[in-house]
């Protein structure tokens, strides 16, 4: 069969659903992938993949582009002879069902994360609603990435029931995500070292993070405090690098800019933190636990589902910076051996519910189910 993977960019198709395309691919299938394009690209066409790109603009509502950009799909849908179309992101999501509809293909949407739109109480949002509960009467199938997202857009009655499901989180490389990639890591002197890592965004709980660390840094000096990132200067939520450099001077943080590769600094770190508003499923935690490391998440739908309380790090309230700080003191007075078991609990909790072979064996069965494919 013919697969396309769509999403609102690079970064995304490459950073979460590369083992998925390979997977698919092994499985025989021809997979080819669409989205505005950017610096991901390249890496997208070097892993042997087929890039469309799409204009697609990732912010707010144009009418008259969003008509354009349905079209634009249902052209290319037809062109290709596509079979399935997997739509990831927003705008696909909503656009790219509607365009396989028009196309007379198969489709499933994967709702990632709500995002700021869906966040934020205003006329976008209820747009973004109307245009949901439309969209989403047309694919086979709606995956969410935890049960209460799930939940929220079937009580919204943006989807039905019998066509919601869930996916469990985009699933962790555990075999590329794993401790003996740090074998070779040595750490210059025995600072405790706090890593958050992700777009740098006001909804990320950068400002709690950084308000966590001047409480921490005054007490214990012995503690540095990572951004690892992009500056997403389109997100309404962006925290500007002005702002970074500021807290940077006074020594607050240090910022590492972006990466393609996150594991060299998780290495580095002794605790991963994602103190965010709102997440599908908080891959960065994922990727933490994989490599053994605690985490310290916020109280919230995502994270709650990875991160178990005393179990493999610290659940807090969101928007607390106090709280952060608490936690992050645990953490600092917490025996060693304490604190390394909590990192191997979180490993064994990847291993058993969100490695990549688990969360795309439920694509794979899914594709069976739709298309009735006799193993």
């Amino acid at each position: 069969m013919k697969i396309a993977l769509i999403s609102s960019n690079g970064f995304t198709i490459y950073t979460f659903r590369l083992e998925l395309m390979k997977e698919l691919r092994a499985k025989g299938h021809e997979v080819i992938t669409m989205s505005s394009p950017d610096d991901y690209v390249p890496k997208i066409e070097a892993e042997g993949f087929r890039f469309i790109p799409l204009a697609l603009e990732r912010r707010g509502t144009n009418p008259l582009k969003d008509i354009r950009l349905i079209f634009q799909l249902y052209r290319i849908y037809r062109q290709e002879k596509i079979d399935l179309n997997i739509h990831f992101t927003i705008k696909p999501a909503i656009y790219g069902s509607i365009a396989s509809k028009l196309a007379g293909i198969k489709s499933i949407t994967v709702q990632t994360c709500f995002g700021y739109t869906m966040i934020k109480k205003n006329v976008l949002t209820a747009i973004v609603k109307k245009l949901y509960k439309i969209s989403l009467r047309y694919p086979e199938k709606v995956l969410f990435i935890n049960p209460e997202d799930m939940e929220y857009f079937v009580n919204d009655g943006l989807c039905d029931r019998s066509k919601a499901g869930v996916i469990k989180s985009e699933g962790v490389n555990s075999e590329a995500f794993k401790p003996d990639f740090c074998r070779n890591t040595e750490k210059s002197d025995n600072k405790i070292i706090f890593l958050l890592m992700g777009r740098m965004l006001r909804d990320k709980g950068v400002g709690e993070f950084v308000e966590a660390a001047k409480k921490i840094r005054s007490r214990y000096k012995d503690t540095e405090f990572w951004l690892l990132g992009d500056i997403d200067k389109g997100n309404p939520s962006v925290v500007e690098k002005k702002q970074i450099d500021e807290w940077q001077e006074k020594g607050y943080v240090k910022y590492l800019g972006k990466t393609y590769d996150v594991r060299p600094f998780i290495c580095k770190a002794d605790v991963v933190v994602l103190p965010s508003y709102r997440e599908g499923a908080g891959m960065v935690l994922l990727e933490g636990m994989a490599m053994e490391k605690p985490v310290i998440a916020t109280d919230t739908a995502g994270c709650r589902m990875v991160c178990r309380d005393g179990y493999n790090g610290f659940l807090i309230p969101v928007k607390d910076a106090g709280a952060l700080a608490d936690a992050m003191k645990r953490m600092i007075n917490m025996d060693k051996e304490k604190l390394k078991e909590m990192g191997r609990n979180g490993r064994k909790f990847v291993l058993k519910e969100f490695d990549v072979r688990i969360i795309n064996r439920t694509y794979f069965e899914l594709i069976e189910q739709i298309f009735k494919i006799e193993k």
